[in-house]
């Protein structure tokens, strides 16, 4: 009887939307989840359902499905959500490379100059 639960196991056919209503419907009422695995883990419709009937106290991630997510993504508006946009699994040296990729495209862009081709 768990008051979190994590989700932390590959995404492959036997566990594409293993949490659906009939798993939710097994744990206590109240619980949180926290997906950083697989956004496909989960039947985003049954996460919304069970956060809105107060069976999941909340949910949190950083992984989406689709990805990247639509304007309208039940997830988006759900409550009791912590969602952020697939940022886990990155360092501080991998995310002061990406800001230094920006801060170039941006440059490159304002100063009429060619984009790398590998940032396109």
């Amino acid at each position: 009887v768990c008051d979190v639960v994590t989700l932390n196991c590959p995404l492959h056919p036997e566990t594409e939307h293993m949490v659906d209503d009939d798993f939710l419907s097994k744990m206590k009422c109240g619980t949180y989840l926290v997906n950083t695995a697989r956004g496909k883990l989960c039947d985003r419709d049954a996460i919304a359902r069970a956060l809105e009937t107060g069976q999941l106290a909340g949910y949190a991630g950083d992984v989406w499905f689709p990805q990247p997510p639509s304007k309208d993504h039940v997830w988006r508006s759900m409550p009791n959500h912590a969602m952020t946009p697939h940022t886990s699994g990155t360092t501080l040296s991998a995310q002061t490379r990406y800001a230094a990729g920006c801060k170039e495209i941006l440059e490159c862009y304002f100063d009429d100059k060619p984009i790398r081709q590998e940032y396109l």
